[in-house]
């Protein structure tokens, strides 16, 4: 029993220091935008959504972009910070607004840069955006988190069904191919290409005439993804980003 217990907590200390970091602001309200009720309140749905869809949420508002555009300024705050679910720079989204520019970005990292198509992202942005326009900035990002956390909890069902059947389909494939073996019959024998006692393999020869050689140039740069890109830090981050 002792050893049982033991072998529990050791499995929760290591869950603790490998998953989420809990303690790690998530909105960063660096103009002044929100309330303290409203930032704790958008603190905790980050966290809520983190856990459920384990992807980190956050949310950052400055007053200007400092020369940057609004997603590179978006990828560096996410990788400055080490932001990630399961390790730094890892799987997560961030939502940024610049008073200043009235610019906005939606930023993918990790398996979240995959998961997100360009029309996904595109549409996760504007339905936030839409708020921001009315200056309803909580609501706003509000629906950043809403939309994000759903779609990622409906892909990962998704996800987990196509595994399903296919796994199914590959083992109904194996046990018929195992039944269909153990039914069939050797018809092939060492009387089956001869006639009397003469065989009747017909003797062939090929005779070359010509090659002909193609040449063409084969481009091997690498294309990366559409709607994605390497930040500054190396990471790969994907998204999308307008006006407001």
């Amino acid at each position: 029993m002792k050893r049982y217990i033991i072998c529990l907590i050791s499995v929760f200390v290591f869950l603790f220091a490998c998953g989420f970091d809990r303690e790690q602001k998530k909105v960063y309200d660096n103009a002044n935008l929100l309330s303290e009720e409203e930032e704790d309140s958008l603190n905790q749905l980050c966290m809520k959504a983190a856990q459920k869809s384990k992807a980190d949420f956050v949310v950052v508002i400055v007053e200007s972009l400092d020369g940057k555009t609004a997603t590179k300024y978006a990828d560096d705050f996410y990788d400055d910070n080490g932001f990630g679910y399961n390790k730094e720079m890892g799987d997560g989204t961030l939502f940024l607004i610049a008073m200043e520019e009235q610019k906005c970005a939606f930023s993918t990292s990790g398996d979240c840069a995959k998961l997100f198509s360009q029309s996904i992202s595109d549409k996760i942005m504007e339905e936030a955006s839409s708020y921001l326009t009315d200056g309803q900035y909580y609501k706003g990002f509000e629906s950043y988190i809403e939309s994000t956390q759903d779609y990622i909890s409906r892909k990962q069902i998704l996800d987990l069904l196509i595994e399903f059947i296919a796994a199914l389909g590959v083992a109904s494939i194996t046990i018929w191919i195992m039944y269909s073996t153990s039914k069939s019959k050797i018809s092939v024998n060492g009387f089956t290409y001869a006639s009397g006692h003469k065989s009747n393999v017909t003797q062939q020869h090929d005779v070359f005439q010509r090659t002909t050689t193609i040449k063409r140039h084969i481009n091997n740069t690498p294309k990366e993804q559409r709607g994605t890109h390497i930040g500054s830090s190396g990471n790969r981050h994907g998204g999308s980003s307008g006006g407001f």
